[in-house]
């Protein structure tokens, strides 16, 4: 996982809060948690703890704690961003976006195949 820089780190808000109005019901804005470990920003989440998610793309309607709703947002977030580094042929920026991109979906593989019915299996379901 590489470290963003202040400036890829707005990048990375900017497309996560766009991505927050069609991902989250209801979403009116609110207070991101920053996980620097993860290098991902999770949304408010409700009294217990959860984030609902809905993937109009996909059909998924999902609830799961803030970090897996943040992890489901920014893996898909790193993804269009890699995208639009790769049509200014900006290749550091794609590895850079990328590379965040597949830590995530990494460490979402090793929860699954350790519980198959824990959060990991609404990542994946999510952001398929």
């Amino acid at each position: 996982m590489k470290t963003l820089t202040k400036i890829q780190k707005f990048t990375l808000e900017q497309k996560v809060f766009q991505l927050a109005d069609k991902y989250i019901p209801g979403y009116t804005g609110g207070r991101w948690s920053w996980t620097e470990s993860l290098q991902v920003f999770s949304p408010p989440a409700d009294k217990e703890g959860m984030v609902s998610l809905i993937n109009p793309d996909n059909y998924t309607d999902i609830k799961v704690p803030a970090e897996w709703a943040g992890m489901c947002i920014c893996s898909i977030a790193y993804n269009q961003l890699s995208w639009k580094a790769s049509e200014r042929g900006d290749d550091a920026g794609v590895s850079l976006w990328l590379e965040n991109q597949e830590t995530i979906a990494n460490l979402a593989h090793e929860a699954y195949t350790s519980d198959p019915e824990c959060n990991a299996a609404k990542f994946f379901r999510f952001i398929d």
